[in-house]
């Protein structure tokens, strides 16, 4: 086979919660006059909807996902690191963060929805977008395909958060929302427990760690698995040649011959690689002999690619890749600063999101692909200062690549990553 499995989870962090916690009382307290959270008595998996939800999108809806698969180019463009396998996860990030700018002010909604691309959208109108998608990415589109995605919400023991946010967060975003004691030793745990559960064991610990004046934690989890819908048929040994330009041989590539979407430019080859009765489908990007990835994430433009079906030879490394991301940084310099810098009041008095942390995982084979990713979101009381015969083309994979997950029908990028040096995991591959 060709592909094997990739999985992908994002949870944000932005309150917190504790599994000792059993009393509504507890999570009432502060100076607003709303409830506040929802005991979790348990950190099972969200199931999905036993039948296939429908997925209408407006126009603006339209330009929006195409208007944020930019912005997740340009961040991958930004977050990559030399001669690393890169993986980020856009959609568990873009929930995320639009969970987190709900408790912005409009102006800062404002420059926040539009550095995610999601511009001529109001805050209210990217939730319902954001609801609209997870319900069907939820749903059972594809028997032989999953994605599943759920948010949570942790919040400091004995602290709230108002009313309006509360319900949009839980209404809206189908989150569950829990009180956590930061200061206890086993808060980062009892967080770990709903991420591993929520990745299927791929993504077992964050490595979080709280402050006195943690405040609250945001999740987002997304969780991808499916089967090649055309299989790949044989393994051979060929050469990669790596990202820092030295050569070595692979005995792991995967090898299909098919009708696929392909293209051809002077800049690049294009495949596109479907899972199970096409729902979803994983893109695959080439440069050419005198281009480079990085070329590629500069003026690539994912809906402009023009797929002809094609009879093809393809042939791919199985890989796995693993990342973890601190993205204050780089995402205050792609326009999110006021978000950092503002006070969050929509959520409670004098709370400022201190960090935003990404783990993703994915693994390739024979099989088809699993991802996953954590996008994690910190958030702090200001009263303390945080820390800063035919001719048959053929698609040969063997040196570096840029790969996407998509959502078919609207083509939104779920997951994006560069692969540089596929042999750094087929060791511990062969162990697992």
């Amino acid at each position: 086979m060709f592909l094997g499995a990739i999985s992908l989870f994002v949870p944000v962090i932005l309150t917190a919660c504790s599994d000792d916690d059993s009393k509504d009382e507890n999570l009432v307290k502060g100076d607003t006059n709303s409830e506040v959270c929802d005991n979790l008595p348990n950190w099972s998996v969200k199931s999905r909807n036993s039948s296939a939800v429908p997925l209408n999108l407006t126009s603006k809806e339209s330009d929006a996902i195409a208007g944020n698969n930019q912005f997740s180019t340009n961040l991958l463009a930004k977050i990559r690191q030399a001669n690393e396998n890169t993986l980020i996860s856009p959609f568990s990030l873009q929930v995320a963060l639009s969970m987190i700018n709900n408790g912005a002010n409009e102006q800062t909604q404002n420059v926040v929805n539009n550095a995610l691309g999601l511009k001529g959208l109001t805050m209210e109108e990217i939730n319902t977008m954001n609801g609209k998608i997870s319900a069907s990415l939820n749903s059972e589109l594809d028997s032989t395909s999953f994605f599943e995605t759920q948010n949570a919400v942790w919040v400091q023991e004995g602290k709230n958060v108002k009313k309006n946010y509360y319900d949009v967060i839980k209404n809206t975003y189908q989150a569950s929302i829990s009180n956590l004691d930061f200061t206890s030793p086993s808060a980062s745990a009892t967080i770990d427990r709903w991420a591993n559960e929520a990745t299927h064991g791929l993504i077992p610990s964050l490595g979080l760690k709280f402050k006195e004046n943690t405040f609250a934690v945001i999740s987002n989890a997304s969780y991808f698995k499916a089967s090649w819908s055309s299989p790949f048929t044989s393994q051979i040994p060929s050469p990669f040649t790596k990202g820092d330009g030295s050569v070595e041989n692979l005995g792991s590539y995967m090898l299909m011959t098919n009708s696929l979407p392909y293209v051809e430019t002077d800049n690049y080859q294009a495949v596109r690689l479907p899972y199970g009765n096409k729902t979803f489908c994983m893109d695959v990007i080439l440069p050419s002999a005198n281009s480079s990835t990085t070329d590629l994430l500069r003026t690539i433009k994912w809906d402009d690619i023009n797929f002809q079906t094609t009879k093809i030879h393809v042939v791919l490394p199985m890989f796995k890749s693993k990342n973890k991301f601190q993205m204050k940084e780089v995402l205050s310099e792609m326009g999110f600063g006021s978000l950092f810098s503002t006070l969050l009041t929509n959520i409670a008095s004098d709370v400022l999101l201190d960090q935003i942390q990404q783990d993703t995982y994915i693994e390739i084979d024979m099989e088809g692909t699993k991802a996953t990713a954590v996008t994690t979101g910190l958030l702090s009381e200001r009263f303390i200062s945080p820390d800063p015969s035919e001719v048959i083309p053929s698609f040969f994979a063997n040196r570096p690549f840029i790969y996407a997950i998509r959502d078919a029908k609207t083509g939104l990028i779920l997951f994006l990553g560069e692969v540089v040096n596929p042999e750094i995991f087929n060791a511990q591959s062969a162990q697992q």
